[in-house]
């Protein structure tokens, strides 16, 4: 015992003597520093960094000068070995950039469009749902779903695409150690456009997509139950809709075309909002709707997500629009004009039939009306005029609105944020427009099918043979997939968690701490 007490006494006045000489080290350092010598040293210290960092970019620039070909390399067609080295085709790809930078927009506009229309005990639950959807749908689409849509199944392909791109297979850039060239995939349904730019394009709209549907079922489905629905429902009916109207699938063989859908009035408007009225009607309603008051709880939210949607879909639809290289640019100026028109026209005719059946206004309704002019433009922008496109939008904001309030009180379903009387009201209406109104002097050359009704042309029968296959492919699937998801998970919450609200029952948070 002494023995080791004394051991631990020396070791004590050891690390006490450490310690005392660190201190003082460390009081010299903090003197030189202070003094003319300290500032010197920081200096040569920040000299020799600037001086390291400088030399670094040089040796990278030099390497860069000494590559052949290094400009070229960027910019290598692998599919077809065509050069891809300026001109039209690069002001193409940094405006698809451009556009799907602005499409961005449109994802936390969402949140704040959605979070702020459901009751105050159930925006953190919403805005949960909206942010973990954005990020794996994403990731679901790049590793999966671009293949489903845009690859080729051989004798199925009518119906689904192939499993070509799993896994970013075909679509990352590769080397050749033959040539030192840089390998760039081009999407095979637009050749002029890289891979990479492609995928990202249709993925945001994937993943728009989804948070759309969330309006359906809110305030209601489990957390897990929307998980499991919302990945069925992506892969099993937006991938092959999509692979019917984007890809190379066609399952109206001998119809007179495939019909059109440049921005997603189809896929993601008409889609979704027949989905949402399957959705709505199989939960059934929210505890206490239609006894009990249930506005927003906060429209200041809703109005500056609507703004921010506006500005993402004028992203969308000029990233869309257009297939032909020689004329993309203009066809995308030609989009951003009509939705921004559209939209204001549909916020407008929304707000005046509104004034006029209910003695006021509202900002609910305008912002609905925005809403309802974006998803009516979503199919022809880019093909039909401008002027065409104001009318499209005022009749879209009369009818959505309708929709809203004559349909949805008389069928007595529940689809709380309006997603069958927006988007899918909406989508339907500008995809038949589009069958009547696509102009000669904008849609691709070489398409004579894509000539709306009003010109002569035969895509309006087009584009009703696709509604058909849509909303029957879309309600039987939707349906089989709310069944089976409920009998393996559960779908509903109980009636003592919805009456808590979602917020604090299925995440234990508070939107609000006052």
């Amino acid at each position: 015992m002494r023995w080791s007490e004394a051991n631990d006494g020396r070791r004590e006045t050891d690390s006490s003597l450490k310690v005392d000489r660190e201190i003082e080290r460390v009081k010299e350092d903090q003197a030189m520093l202070q003094g003319p010598q300290g500032s010197a040293r920081r200096n040569g210290r920040l000299y020799q960094f600037v001086a390291a960092i400088v030399l670094l970019l040089g040796h990278s620039q030099l390497l860069v000068a000494q590559s052949p070909s290094s400009t070229a390399a960027a910019t290598f067609d692998e599919r077809n070995g065509v050069g891809f080295s300026g001109g039209s085709e690069s002001q193409t790809l940094l405006w698809l950039v451009a556009s799907c930078l602005g499409l961005l927009a449109a994802l936390p506009g969402m949140l704040l469009y959605y979070g702020g229309q459901v009751r105050r005990k159930n925006v953190v639950h919403m805005m949960a749902q909206l942010t973990t959807l954005v990020a794996l749908m994403g990731l679901i689409w790049a590793l999966i779903g671009y293949s489903l849509t845009f690859g080729d199944s051989g004798r199925w392909n009518s119906w689904v695409g192939g499993l070509q791109h799993v896994g970013l297979s075909g679509v990352q850039p590769v080397g050749d150690s033959a040539t030192g060239f840089v390998r760039w995939p081009m999407a095979l349904a637009t050749p002029q456009i890289p891979t990479m730019v492609h995928l990202l394009v249709h993925g945001i709209l994937f993943s728009l997509a989804s948070a759309i549907l969330c309006g359906a079922y809110a305030e209601r489905m489990r957390f897990s139950g929307m998980l499991w629905v919302t990945i069925a429902w992506g892969l099993l009916v937006y991938c092959p809709v999509a692979h019917w109207v984007w890809g190379s699938g066609n399952p109206t063989t001998g119809a007179t075309g495939r019909g059109m859908d440049l921005s997603g009035g189809w896929v993601v408007h008409a889609l979704v909002g027949i989905a949402s009225l399957v959705v709505a009607i199989y939960l059934g309603p929210r505890l206490g709707h239609r006894r009990e008051p249930m506005p927003p709880h906060n429209l200041t939210y809703t109005a500056i997500g609507a703004g921010l949607i506006w500005v993402g879909l004028m992203g969308m639809h000029a990233a869309c629009s257009g297939s032909s290289i020689d004329r993309h640019l203009m066809q995308s100026i030609v989009a951003l004009v009509s939705t921004y028109l559209a939209a204001a026209a549909g916020a407008l005719a929304w707000g005046l039939v509104e004034w006029w059946d209910r003695g006021r206004p509202s900002l609910m309704g305008t912002a609905s009306g925005l809403l309802a002019g974006l998803a009516a433009i979503a199919s022809g922008a880019g093909v039909v005029q401008p002027l065409v496109a104001i009318g499209l939008g005022g009749c879209a904001g009369c009818l959505c609105y309708l929709a809203c309030s004559r349909l949805k009180n008389r069928i007595h379903y529940d689809d709380a944020l309006d997603v069958f009387g927006i988007h899918g009201v909406g989508g339907i209406l500008g995809g038949l427009a589009v069958g009547l109104f696509a102009s000669p002097v904008l849609v691709t050359p070489g398409h004579p099918e894509w000539i709306g009704w009003w010109w002569g042309g035969t895509l309006l029968t087009s584009q009703w043979i696709l509604l058909a296959w849509v909303i029957a492919y879309d309600t039987a699937m939707t349906l089989a997939i709310l069944k089976i998801v409920d009998m393996a998970c559960g779908l509903r919450v109980s009636v003592e968690q919805e009456r808590q609200g979602l917020d604090l029952a299925q995440h234990g948070e508070e939107g609000y701490i006052w």
